[in-house]
């Protein structure tokens, strides 16, 4: 994976990859320029070439993985750091952004939306495989959605089609245990409660 370091000062075009190229380059911005951040969010938004109007990317801290949403167009864009206030920008720094062309066949691109979802469902799966507890993966929610804000309507159509391609699968077990940890299915309770008759009618 290709490495870019971004500094306020570097007024650079920051150049994304080819058309198409998914997670192949990560932008590591140098925020020191936005001071003490704790009391706002920091945010990033980018416009690609023929894009109307600027999207909400995904930062981890610092580090903006660059994915095949963010170069599906091949052309000059925009990109820009916002520390946010009480709904109010109080720094800004907006950097050139450039994808190049690709010869390979056109990617079809996920709406914003839906890739913003995506990193917010592999954040918390990651938390869920690490058995992290639910209060500490609902901060880690939270904190993750200050910091990428998204409009809420946009975002629910991308959340069905989420869900859609991909199903919530939970582990669960017909066998009634001591020890058991995971959601009984109907079937499990109907066997149990069949044995209770059993025993009730042999009294």
């Amino acid at each position: 994976m290709r490495t870019v370091k971004v500094r306020r000062c570097d007024d650079y075009t920051i150049r994304l990859g080819a058309a198409g190229e998914n997670n192949a380059t990560q932008i590591v911005f140098d925020l020191s320029w936005l001071g003490d951040t704790s009391a706002g969010t920091v945010t990033l938004l980018h416009q690609r070439s023929t894009d109307t109007a600027p999207y909400p990317v995904a930062l981890d801290g610092n580090v903006w993985t660059v994915s095949s949403v963010d170069t599906a167009i091949a052309g000059k864009g925009l990109c820009e750091v916002q520390y946010i206030e009480d709904d109010t920008v109080i720094k800004s720094h907006v950097w050139e952004t450039s994808v190049a062309a690709s010869l390979g066949d056109p990617v079809d691109a996920d709406e914003p939306e839906a890739n913003w979802l995506a990193a917010l469902y592999a954040k918390v799966q990651s938390m869920i495989d690490d058995a992290v507890d639910d209060d500490t993966v609902a901060a880690a929610v939270a904190a993750y959605m200050a910091d990428n804000p998204v409009d809420e309507d946009t975002i629910a159509d991308a959340v069905v089609a989420y869900l859609e391609a991909n199903p919530v699968t939970i582990e669960t077990t017909d066998k009634v245990e001591e020890d058991n940890t995971l959601p009984v299915t109907s079937g499990g309770v109907y066997t149990v409660v069949g044995n209770i008759e059993v025993l009730l009618n042999a009294l």
